[in-house]
């Protein structure tokens, strides 16, 4: 490799969990949980107060439990982005002089971007990596297109379970339909919230808010699961003291009845009279079987049958045992117009990232391989650099935002 030459890496930075690795690799190179950072610096808001307002029950969810676990959140008014500036720059150091074991001035960095991310995150991003990190250049790349291109199809619902929120978008010929997003608080934030009301319910104790939370965690991946949709409509017997006794199980040390392995994670995900004990604005609890139906029905007629029968699914709480299986059974229960819901499986938004990379810098060859990957979405740090020396400021550079014009466009 000539010195002219730049390694192009992927950068997968969650709330919960960050990748990165090599483009054209198979895996990342490390997959890192939040919580192994000093996070001490994130500065996160109450559940309550993200786009929009939940009362009752989750307006007293305090930041204990969070803070130190949780990286970021997409409610970043009011906050200081130095702060955040100086923990991202301390991680993404260690990431490269620990995991990556290469200089970042010989890198480009391609970053994974979900719809909402906010604009601010990106700008504090950006200048961690071009102005103190020294990296060629930058790139983003919408996960929900990663994540269509990683099965293998150009057209798809991508279903995001993840912990802030759960997002529904479709693509269509590897184009996002912006008209078509939808998103709604039912969770993992949510799962791990209701959890932690139903251990305190028991009477389980830990001696500080991180084990609770990291137990919870442990707890979600190890013994959570969703039952069939029979299983579900024919309901449970009530069982009596004795039976209750016995239909328990130990956890890492803990008794715990074997109906919270289900019950929880079935009333935030798929349970309509969970909605009765929440207030909001916006319409942001409907369960992710009302936000694909909603995506599916909002998109032109001859668009519903190749959407409705490639539908992948994402993010952490996709993986909990059964889910997947459960929103297909009752979307083809509720299914209208004779559609035909099938799911799709993936590799996941960093493997399509990594491929469509590599991809790109095989086809242009090896002599022009960074002219290839400079295109009007990559940021150079020369260009930057330039930028600030023009509006002498380093707070104030222009990041490309893919929903930029959303909502100014003009009506033919």
């Amino acid at each position: 490799m000539s010195q002219s030459q730049y390694i192009p890496v992927i950068l997968q930075i969650g709330s919960r969990t960050i990748k990165v690795g090599f483009a054209g690799d198979s895996e990342p190179i490390v997959t890192l949980s939040t919580n192994s950072f000093d996070l001490k610096d994130s500065q996160l808001t109450p559940i309550d107060s993200s786009h929009a307002t939940i009362s009752d029950q989750l307006s007293i969810a305090s930041n204990d439990d969070e803070q130190g676990n949780v990286l970021w959140c997409y409610n970043l008014i009011n906050q200081d982005m130095y702060k955040l500036e100086n923990l991202l720059e301390r991680i993404i150091t260690k990431i490269y002089s620990k995991h990556l074991l290469i200089d970042s001035k010989r890198c480009k960095a391609v970053i994974l971007e979900s719809v909402q991310l906010p604009i601010q995150f990106k700008e504090t991003l950006t200048k961690v990596l071009l102005y103190h990190m020294h990296v060629k250049s930058i790139s983003f790349q919408l996960e929900p297109i990663m994540c269509c291109l990683s099965s293998g199809s150009k057209d798809g619902v991508i279903v995001d379970l993840s912990w802030e929120q759960s997002t529904v978008t479709a693509i269509y010929d590897l184009r996002l339909l912006q008209h078509l997003i939808r998103f709604s608080k039912r969770s993992g934030r949510l799962l791990h919230y209701q959890l932690r009301l139903k251990f305190i319910e028991l009477g389980l104790s830990f001696v500080e808010d991180h084990q609770m939370f990291n137990f919870i965690e442990r707890f979600i991946m190890k013994c959570c699961y969703c039952r069939d949709l029979s299983a579900n409509t024919e309901g449970t017997k009530e069982l009596d003291e004795q039976e209750q006794e016995q239909d328990k199980f130990e956890f890492e040390g803990q008794t715990i009845p074997n109906s919270v392995r289900y019950e929880v994670i079935e009333s935030v995900l798929f349970r309509d009279d969970f909605s009765n004990r929440i207030t909001t604005t916006d319409l942001d609890t409907r369960t992710p079987i009302q936000l694909v139906q909603d995506v599916i029905h909002g998109s032109n007629i001859d668009l519903r049958t190749p959407l409705s029968q490639r539908l992948i699914f994402t993010g952490g709480i996709s993986d909990i045992p059964g889910v997947k299986q459960r929103i297909l059974k009752e979307l083809q229960s509720e299914a209208e117009y004779n559609l035909k819901f099938k799911g799709l499986k993936n590799l996941g938004a960093w493997q399509g990232s990594s491929l469509y990379t590599a991809m790109t810098l095989m086809r242009s060859g090896s002599s022009s391989a960074d002219k290839k990957l400079e295109n009007v979405h990559e940021l150079s740090r020369d260009k930057y650099l330039g930028s600030l020396g023009q509006t002498h400021t380093q707070d104030h550079i222009q990041v490309d935002d893919w929903c930029e014009g959303l909502y100014t466009l003009k009506l033919a």
